[in-house]
C-alpha cells in the first residue's frame, strides 16, 4: 500500500511539473504579453517602400539593366533562403539571364507581374514578420494569386527572407 502511495505522489508531482512548465492551464496572458511586448510594430512606410521597390524591380527584369541592377537584389536579406534557393543563387541566375538577353534580345523570360495589397503582420522579437500580398500577372489576361513570405525588418526597411527551408 505504501509503494502505491509513493508512485501516486511521484506521478502527481511529475504531471504537476509538466503542467506548470507549459502553463498548466493558468493565465498565460502575462507571459504572452511579455513575449510580444518586445516585438516591433509594423512600419507602414517601410511596407509601402518595399512594395514600390518590388514592383519597380519586377518591372525592370524585362531589361538588361534591370537584370543587372543591384537595387532589386538588395531587396533580399543576406540570409534569404526559400525552398533551398539562396540570395547568391538568385543573383547568379539574374546575371545569367542578363547574358542570355544580350545574345537574344527578344527573350521574354519573366512574366509581367506586380504586387498589390501588401501588408506586414506577425512580427516577432527577432524582427521577422509575415508579408502577405497579391501577385498580379497581366500578360495575356489578368491572373491574381495570394502571396505570403517572411520578411526581416532591418535598419528601417523590410527585406525578403523566404521560408528559411532548404527544400
Amino acid at each position: 500500500m505504501r509503494k502505491l502511495k509513493l508512485y501516486r505522489w511521484i506521478a502527481t508531482g511529475t504531471i504537476a511539473a509538466a503542467l506548470s512548465a507549459c502553463g498548466g492551464g493558468g493565465d498565460s496572458a502575462p507571459a504572452a504579453a511579455a513575449a510580444t511586448a518586445a516585438a516591433p510594430a509594423v512600419d507602414p512606410a517601410a511596407v509601402t517602400s518595399l512594395s514600390t521597390a518590388l514592383n519597380s524591380g519586377l518591372a525592370a527584369l524585362a531589361s538588361y539593366a534591370g537584370l543587372q541592377s543591384s537595387a532589386f537584389v538588395d531587396l533580399f536579406a543576406s540570409s534569404f533562403l526559400d525552398a533551398g534557393y539562396t540570395k547568391a543563387q538568385l543573383q547568379a541566375n539574374l546575371a545569367q539571364d542578363a547574358t542570355a538577353l544580350t545574345v537574344s534580345p527578344d527573350i521574354s523570360s519573366f512574366p509581367v507581374i506586380s504586387l498589390s495589397d501588401a501588408t506586414v503582420s506577425n512580427c516577432d522579437v527577432n524582427n521577422i514578420c509575415t508579408l502577405t500580398a497579391t501577385l498580379n500577372n497581366k500578360d495575356a489576361d489578368t491572373t491574381s494569386a495570394p502571396f505570403t513570405t517572411q520578411v526581416l525588418y532591418s535598419n528601417g526597411k523590410y527585406l525578403l527572407l523566404g521560408d528559411q527551408k532548404s527544400s
